[in-house]
């Protein structure tokens, strides 16, 4: 795993964000925000982030709350690799 992908999951509210797109596969924006308890601003930067890294990616709905969000391969890799130093 890069440093970039590790990086990305240092703060607090990403590794959140990424650990509840991994625990779906996938899931829609507006679940997101409920299941994380985050608000949408803090939702929406911590998924940026994350998709600058590769980890999680977006197929866009046309309206926010519908956009569905993915974990990649590289997300799951990294998902093995922190579960591996747990």
């Amino acid at each position: 795993m890069t440093l970039t992908k590790l990086s990305a999951l240092a703060p607090s509210a990403n590794n959140q964000v990424f650990t509840q797109v991994v625990s779906n596969r996938s899931i829609r924006f507006g679940d997101l925000v409920k299941s994380t308890g985050f608000d949408r601003t803090v939702t929406k930067q911590a998924l940026q982030e994350l998709e600058q890294a590769n980890l999680i990616a977006e197929k866009n709905a046309g309206i926010e709350d519908f956009n569905i969000y993915f974990v990649t391969a590289d997300g799951l890799e990294a998902e093995r690799e922190v579960r591996r130093y747990e």
